[in-house]
């Protein structure tokens, strides 16, 4: 009787080789999963600036276009532009946070095309990051990467 419960206790359970082996297995696939999760975080963060900066050129044409004043609103992870007839068109960015530089979430006004000088609108994710601003002298909106 004590012999087998020796040999049974010899024969449940894994052994170290089997451990290491799915252990280094485990490692193999993280190292291929994390850097493709990090080259899509980077996507979907120059995507929303590129969406940002459209809204920004949307809205000075949208100015010149109506002769009216609109407001841009930055929240947390959206932009909204609204005239005073209502909401005008709108920019969500899901998990990405939406700020004006220096100043969190605000509110600032374009009219007849032109954007208040030192506007900045930063998109970002953890380290990956768009800087987003209008040039006036050019009339056009750039979208620079965060360092």
């Amino acid at each position: 009787m004590k012999k087998s419960l020796l040999n049974r206790a010899q024969t449940e359970g894994f052994t170290l080789i089997e451990l290491l082996i799915v252990i280094l297995l485990l490692s193999l696939s993280l190292s291929i999963v994390i850097p493709v999760l990090n080259r899509n975080s980077k996507r979907q963060v120059a995507s929303c600036a590129r969406k940002v900066a459209a809204l920004l050129s949307f809205a000075t044409n949208y100015t010149l276009v109506n002769n009216a004043s609109v407001k841009i609103a930055v929240k947390s992870d959206k932009v909204e532009l609204s005239s005073e007839t209502g909401l005008v068109k709108s920019v969500k960015c899901p998990q990405i946070l939406v700020t004006l530089r220096d100043n969190g979430e605000g509110n600032f006004t374009v009219t007849q095309g032109i954007v208040p000088p030192n506007v900045f609108i930063e998109v970002s994710r953890g380290k990956e990051g768009y800087i987003i601003k209008y040039e006036i002298a050019k009339r056009n909106v750039e979208i620079k990467e965060k360092k």
